[in-house]
């Protein structure tokens, strides 16, 4: 860390992927504190730019896996939705066509299963249902889109526009 940091500056983005690797180490080690330190600082970091959306991502759920190993459910969920509206942001921009943000949303589904185990957690039957249809809802998206099914025929052009200014 203190390597990169001297070549790159303490506030560079590129550090963030650094910090997010100490903070797996100290997650095996089971240093809850260091590893909550390494990624709230490399979060920190990735807010300041838009360049590593993936590694934001998976630091905001690697922070609300540690928030929730400490119990606390209401900062899991908080960084578990964010993560996975950055997720959502990201997926019609993913190139390759269906089959690859089919692939791009699917690494996710352990975040989306997560978010809804701790909404169970906190007595929320309505939330974890709906953190689970989330997740399915944009899968059965992208595989209607791919199996080339014409879903604006059956609805009406007022829910359409709503549906198309949502995606």
């Amino acid at each position: 860390l203190r390597i990169r940091e001297r070549s790159l500056g303490p506030r560079h983005p590129e550090i963030a992927a650094t910090l997010l690797e100490l903070t797996r180490v100290a997650l095996d080690r089971h240093e809850l504190a260091a590893a909550q330190a390494s990624v709230t600082r490399a979060i920190d970091l990735l807010s300041q730019t838009v360049s590593f959306p993936e590694v934001e991502i998976e630091a905001l759920a690697t922070r609300a896996r540690i928030a929730s190993l400490g119990g606390d459910f209401l900062s899991a969920i908080a960084d578990m939705t964010l993560a996975l509206d950055m997720v959502e942001d990201l997926r019609p921009s993913r190139g390759g066509g269906s089959i690859e943000r089919l692939r791009f949303l699917s690494r996710y589904a352990d975040d989306y299963r997560d978010l809804a185990t701790w909404k169970l957690n906190r007595g929320d039957l309505s939330g974890a249902i709906e953190s689970i249809e989330r997740g399915r809802a944009r899968t059965l998206l992208d595989e209607l889109l791919l199996a080339t099914a014409d879903l604006d025929t059956s609805i009406d052009l007022e829910a359409r526009d709503s549906l198309e200014r949502a995606e």
